[in-house]
């Protein structure tokens, strides 16, 4: 149907969903009347029905778009779209006879014929089926209806910690207590061999109870490379994770284990106390080789009322050789329990994981981004968004007069770039360039002075001889003086002969 411009089109509308009652909606209308009359703008009736309680905004947004069906599916009727994903759309639904409140997650059927694809979907609730723990979200069913994969899952009415995180850094004792739950939670997937591999903190729900809950394992894989070759296969097409909570090993290879999981969660924590990742500010490429080289900035300066205690188990649990970090999850709980204080409900009016403040009772998705976090400031920006926080994508004003079946009254909305993509050109090569580009100038500079060493040594110079004299620094001492001359005798006159014998007498 078209969409109506009268109230009289859109009670038309809403009459033909049989989603209401007709003797509720009857006398809903005549208590409007006699209060002042209905209003003349079907938008405006929409949002008398909403407060009434008779439908909900998402009901409301498709009766407006003159849409009347499919507004059931697996047997549970739709209340609000929770939001869009890379693949599929994730709806509120209500059992129509239990009355239970589920997340049910749709793949669209244009990506179910995508090679791996639906396998993926399927393993992820496989994944989430062999779980059994308060810490975890639970699995309900998976079913097929027509083109539609349908994953039922627990719905947890609450806060993410992205959402608490977004308001600012979390009191220590806080903090350390949902990570202490989450670590409980991941050392129950731990020992049936799950790797989670996206731990963040939009991946961390809190209950109205403060009950931590560890949601999205769509990238858990088994720890055991051949018991999970189909996630071994996907992988090949890029680095999967977030770049802001990334475990150096998980950048590199496949090769992960509960450790693993440990640094993002320890990341995680470290973001708590903080109020933002420690490498947040920036680039992808810059995260990834900053994971991998860069020590953060210690808690104690970041944040001074942080226990000394508390940040050495971050450190511990952040170390970039995963040896060197706690060997479990179960460590990690243990080592937080002298911090944690708890419970910790969310507070009245914090935002709440399907978009609207704890206490209210309508079911609103909240718009978003997918994709890793960029520069800014997460006590203004929001981070990466889950499962239940995934954006609302609004249906187009294109539709069909035909009737159609409930099934493709689901819009199939263009795919968004999820956040957990990273091209292998983009990760690994440029990690490896630079890591070549780091060690090639100290090889470079020291073969510069190598040769210079040999080409001084090398006869190239002029020789000793063949170099002039050098001019001496001193000057010389004086010549000695020579001693005066001794004076002339005077000659001496040369005595006479003697006279013979005899001739005394001749002499006159």
């Amino acid at each position: 149907m078209p969409a109506p411009a009268t109230i009289n089109e859109f009670l038309e509308v809403v009459r033909r969903s049989n989603l209401i009652d007709a003797a509720r909606l009857e006398a809903c209308l005549l208590s409007q009347e006699k209060r002042g009359g209905l209003p003349e703008q079907p938008r405006k009736l929409a949002a008398v029905l909403i407060r009434e309680g008779l439908i909900t905004p998402f009901q409301a947004e498709q009766f407006l778009l003159g849409k009347y069906k499919g507004f059931t599916l697996g047997g549970y009727r739709i209340i609000a779209r929770l939001g869009q994903g890379g693949t599929g759309t994730v709806y509120l639904g209500e059992h129509e006879v239990m009355k239970r409140r589920v997340a049910l997650k749709v793949l669209l059927p244009a990506f179910a014929e995508e090679p791996g694809v639906l396998d993926r979907f399927r393993r992820e609730a496989r994944a989430v089926a062999a779980l059994d723990h308060p810490n975890i979200v639970r699995a309900y069913d998976f079913r097929q209806e027509g083109p539609l994969h349908i994953f039922v899952m627990e719905y947890v009415e609450g806060v993410s910690l992205q959402g608490l995180l977004s308001h600012g850094p979390l009191a220590p004792g806080q903090a350390a207590d949902y990570i202490r739950q989450a670590a409980l939670g991941l050392y129950h997937a731990h020992e049936v061999n799950l790797v989670h591999r996206d731990i963040k903190p939009g991946n961390l729900l809190v209950d109205p109870r403060g009950v931590v809950k560890v949601a999205d394992l769509g990238l858990a894989r088994q720890m055991n490379p051949e018991a999970d070759s189909i996630t071994r296969q996907l992988d090949d097409a890029g680095v999967m994770g977030t770049a802001d909570y990334l475990a150096p090993e998980q950048a590199l290879n496949h090769d992960v284990d509960a450790r693993t999981d440990i640094y993002s969660l320890g990341v995680t924590l470290y973001a708590l106390l903080a109020g933002e990742p420690p490498f947040y500010h920036g680039t992808m490429t810059q995260k990834l080789l900053w994971h991998q080289l860069r020590d953060p900035r210690p808690l104690e300066e970041v944040r001074p009322e942080v226990p000394v205690g508390l940040a050495e188990v971050v450190r511990g649990m952040i170390a970039k050789a995963p040896g060197d970090r706690y060997a479990n999850a179960a460590e990690v709980a243990e080592a937080l329990e002298p911090w944690s204080e708890g419970p910790w409900p969310p507070q009245d009016g914090a935002p709440s994981s399907n978009g609207v403040k704890t206490g209210h009772s309508s079911h609103a998705g909240r718009t978003g981004t997918l994709g890793p976090s960029s520069p800014g400031s997460t006590r203004s920006r929001p981070g990466p968004l889950t499962l239940a926080e995934l954006p609302v994508v609004q249906p187009t004003d294109e539709e069909s007069t035909e009737d159609t079946e409930p099934e493709d009254q689901l819009e199939e909305a263009p795919p968004l770039r999820p956040d957990i993509i990273l091209p292998p050109h983009r990760v690994r090569t440029r990690f490896w360039i630079a890591i070549l580009c780091g060690s090639i100038l100290p090889m470079l500079l020291l073969a510069a002075g190598s040769l210079g060493v040999v080409w001084y040594l090398m006869d190239v110079r002029p020789s000793i001889e063949q170099m002039p004299e050098k001019e001496p620094s001193v000057k010389p001492p004086p010549p000695p003086q020579q001693a005066a001359p001794a004076p002339a005798k005077p000659p001496q006159k040369k005595a006479a002969a003697p006279i013979p014998a005899g001739e005394e007498n001749w002499v006159a």
